[in-house]
């Protein structure tokens, strides 16, 4: 058992054991540890190299190690931080550690008192078994939220994992006991039906963090279009100010990137992602545990392009912090961008103050004569037509709704796609209809953003017309779990000849390939197959 008391004024995390001969009244407490502070949950029968493991927190969570149960030695650095303008943005403490198949996993609360009242709210994380100090994911919202009355003063006691639900029990001001039940995550992993194994690119990743400081720390997320005989790439890049600036390839064959920059092509603007003079300097640099925009805290993230009438449009996040989160977009000539000229039109936001707003696309080209924005995914297509794309002037604005504060949008229940997290490439024109990736994770299956398709109508792209009905992608290589683990994340796609080619970023970290020939791949989803991604064949 693990504790905390106070001793001289310091406060100890304590291991007591009882020997269940002599009842559960004789207890003995052989460690006291003023070094680990807050509260601990040991995990049961697991050892890692021959010693327990113990995570503990009185801010954030960290994990220790000992052989005996008394000496306890910590990992020195924190696992999980509270997160800024996140539902657990306050102090973490642990409720419970188990071992499961898939690794540690960790519940913690985070309580915040707002309005006169408590929230508890109930996180988890998954640390890798073969290396607790390494999380592999972290959720991105609560798996149950218990509101009461602040002078209730709810305390969590702990938990009890079950093969399906969990069991997490409270305390009150009024001297009862608070039960809430919610289900296990891993209840029942999602396993698939698959017509073939998932293959990559061989020679994945094909573009990772450079020597430039701008681009140090990790490229990403890159836009992707064809033009004059060869395939674009606008790519995300941090470095180590946490600003996200956008890089340039561009290949022959769209496999070879035989052309790539040194210097970003696009800088954030003022108001555009442009760090605000008067936020706090500590901030400012790259972390993907404090920063989960990709590790950053200011830029243009995540490019989405296409080409028409002569220009490229490059619809972008405008990120500077969780209180300005909005689509822009900008432009340049095919001439300047052939010709290495960056001339960009000056950017304009799309999406209204005060909205978090991520994920838009523009179609290709018109539709009844008319440009269009994608602006919705789930549980219905949205599209806004306009007549001009420079209609946008600071005074217009697409509305929108809201994207569940950024946490995406309810997807198909007990399926793969349970939460949409937003559209991935712009929507590729085929003789089936509009060929749309998007984003999903599984409620059942957390921590892991897939890929996945839709064929939309080409006359009324808001009809869905067939839908994947498992993942064409999902996180399986290092590259696509090295950096922010559990991630592939696609912003480009072309089609070139016969092949479907898709770039994507792994972990926000690395850029990847996988490809499919088109015509098995639209077949294989109108028929309500799993389409596979395969090898690229030199």
């Amino acid at each position: 058992m693990t504790y905390t008391a106070t001793s001289d004024g310091q406060p100890e995390l304590r291991i007591a054991i009882h020997d269940d001969a002599d009842g559960m009244d004789v207890w003995d407490v052989p460690s006291v540890n003023r070094h680990l502070i807050g509260s601990g949950m040991i995990v049961p029968e697991f050892m890692h190299s021959g010693q327990y493991v113990l995570f503990y927190g009185h801010e954030d969570i960290r994990v220790a190690f000992s052989k005996n149960l008394v000496a306890w030695h910590s990992g020195g650095h924190a696992l999980a931080a509270p997160r800024h303008n996140d539902f657990d943005n306050h102090p973490l403490k642990v409720i419970s550690a188990t071992n499961l198949e898939q690794g540690i996993m960790v519940l913690y609360s985070s309580i915040a008192l707002r309005r006169g009242q408590t929230t508890v709210s109930i996180g988890v994380m998954l640390c890798a078994a073969r290396d607790p100090e390494h999380v592999v994911w972290r959720s991105d919202e609560p798996l149950y939220e218990y509101v009461t009355k602040a002078k209730d003063e709810p305390r969590v006691l702990g938990a009890v994992v079950y093969e399906d639900e969990i069991v997490v029990y409270l305390s009150s001001a009024r001297d009862k006991i608070i039960e809430i039940e919610f289900a296990n995550p891993y209840r029942s992993p999602v396993k698939p039906r698959r017509a073939h194994r998932l293959h990559r690119f061989p020679e994945n990743p094909i573009m990772s963090p450079t020597q430039y400081e701008w681009e140090s720390r990790a490229v990403f997320n890159p836009a992707a279009f064809m033009d004059n005989g060869r395939v674009h790439l606008l790519y995300r890049a941090m470095g180590p100010d946490g600003i996200s600036r956008l890089g340039y390839a561009s290949s022959a064959d769209g496999i070879h990137f035989d052309e790539r920059l040194d210097h970003p092509v696009y800088n954030p603007l003022k108001g555009f992602g442009e760090p605000s003079p008067d936020r706090d300097p500590d901030v400012r640099h790259y972390d993907p545990v404090v920063h989960p925009s990709g590790g950053g805290w200011a830029g243009c993230e995540d490019p989405r392009a296409v080409t028409l009438d002569g220009r490229a449009y490059l619809s972008f996040v405008a990120f500077d912090g969780w209180d300005f989160v909005r689509q822009a977009m900008t432009s340049i000539s095919l001439d300047d961008l052939n010709n290495k000229i960056w001339k960009w039109k000056p950017p304009v936001l799309l999406s209204k103050p005060g909205e978090l707003q991520k994920n838009w696309v523009i179609f290709p080209e018109k539709i009844h004569g008319k440009y269009a924005i994608l602006h919705g995914l789930s549980p219905n297509i949205h599209i806004e037509y306009v007549s001009s794309l420079s209609s946008f002037n600071g005074k217009k604005f697409i509305n929108s709704l809201p994207q569940a504060g950024g946490a995406g949008y309810e997807g198909r229940a007990d399926h793969w796609d349970s939460r949409v997290r937003g559209t991935g490439a712009p929507p590729l024109k085929t003789p089936m209809g509009w060929l749309l990736l998007y984003h999903a994770t599984d409620k059942r299956d957390p921590g892991k953003y897939k890929l996945g398709a839709m064929l939309l109508d080409l006359d009324d792209p808001t009809k869905i017309l067939f839908r994947s009905s498992a993942p064409i992608l999902e996180p399986e290589e290092w590259y696509e779990n090295q950096g922010k683990p559990g991630v592939v994340y696609t912003c480009g796609a072309v089609i070139a000849g016969e092949n479907l080619i898709v770039y994507y970023g792994g972990g926000d970290k690395h850029i990847a390939i996988a490809r499919a020939n088109v015509k098995e791949f639209l077949t294989s989803l109108v028929e309500g197959h799993s389409q596979s991604l395969t090898h690229v064949r030199h």
